[in-house]
């Protein structure tokens, strides 16, 4: 009976010292990519601040950016660098602005044509209608770019600008044959 208790209590012991060692080597690994990639982003000249979260599987990165005229630019950059150090681990970078109540007015009259875009499609339509607005504001500078995943919208006056990432949906269209195609 004393030797049944000694293996079972040399074999608890096992578990719980292999249970750490692999909870320090997971912490330290963590640790360092944390690390490298807070050092690469900040290696940018653009990012004044950046910051990693982690939300289950997905890592968000909080970027502070000085004002860039292509923000899918700088974001491209940026996941570039990202990429390299995650590898194929999910991440998705959201960027701060320094947005005021005047920008935030312009924007509350655009986005209606930017949510139009992305459920109908009608990208040229919406960049008349954007320009016809904005032409009505005093607006530094201004760029709107649509790539596949996303609409990339900005918006600068004075030391202010704004930042707004309006993901697209793909749709799916029944052509008149009954087949289905994914947008």
């Amino acid at each position: 009976m004393l030797t049944k208790i000694k293996w079972i209590v040399v074999l608890i012991s096992f578990c719980l010292v292999l249970s750490f060692f692999y909870g320090f080597q997971y912490y330290n690994q963590k640790q360092a990519t944390d690390e490298l990639l807070s050092e690469l982003i900040h290696q940018n000249e653009k990012v004044k601040e950046a910051q990693l979260n982690q939300e289950g599987d997905m890592i968000i990165i909080d970027v502070e950016l000085d004002y860039v005229n292509n923000l899918q630019y700088a974001e491209s950059n940026i996941g570039k660098d990202v990429t390299r150090i995650l590898g194929d681990r999910e991440f998705e970078i959201e960027f701060k602005d320094n947005r005021n109540d005047f920008l935030e007015e312009v924007y509350y009259r655009v986005h209606y044509s930017l949510q139009e875009a992305l459920v109908k499609g009608n990208y040229t339509e919406m960049s008349r209608a954007i320009e016809e607005i904005l032409g009505q504001y005093q607006i530094d500078h201004y760029s709107f770019i649509v790539e596949e995943k996303a609409i990339y919208f900005q918006l600068k006056s004075g030391n202010n600008f704004l930042y707004e990432k309006l993901p697209r949906v793909p749709c799916k269209i029944i052509t008149s044959n009954g087949e289905s195609d994914i947008k």
